[in-house]
């Protein structure tokens, strides 16, 4: 019988769990990455592989949203890029327009796109925050603050 030698790796980033809320930000946003005895206490939940941007933005929906997504996040899979429209198809409402609580489709600068959770928006500035997986490296949550229609914005999953 042989074993995957994947798995040990995989089995240690499917442990981690609400990087936000279990490591301290640093100045730039970034978490610190956690330890391995650190990511062992973490359960593992969400429909998506751990560490990915999908996997980041589904913890927020359970964390942010209400009913069944607090419970068990997406109701769609799919690569971040086919998030709008597969959310979409699963009755959810879309806009071009940021909103608090919403997540924000790109179409990223690898063909699976990336997904982020929109943490604030500042209609007066015209700007809105998100909080990421992946964006600055692997398993790392980072922040930032974008203008409206910059940076390669698809859409926007409103909250139900």
């Amino acid at each position: 019988m042989s074993t995957n030698p994947l798995l040990p790796i995989l089995g240690a980033i499917a442990i981690a769990l609400s990087l936000s809320a279990h490591a301290n930000l640093s100045a730039d946003g970034d978490v610190e990455v956690l330890s391995e005895a650190q990511l062992q206490e973490i359960t593992a939940t969400g429909n998506f592989p751990a560490g990915y941007c999908t996997w980041y933005a589904d913890q927020m929906i359970r964390k942010n949203w209400s009913g069944t997504y607090a419970k068990k996040g997406t109701t769609w899979q799919g690569n971040a890029s086919d998030w709008l429209a597969n959310a979409k198809a699963k009755g959810l409402k879309t806009s071009s327009t940021p909103e608090k609580y919403a997540i924000a489709v790109f179409s990223g600068p690898a063909k699976e796109g990336h997904v982020a959770f929109v943490t604030g928006v500042d209609t007066k500035k015209k700007t809105y925050t998100i909080t990421e997986m992946n964006w600055k490296g692997f398993n790392k949550v980072s922040t930032r603050t974008l203008s409206y229609g910059a940076g390669g914005i698809k859409g926007f999953i409103k909250k139900p």
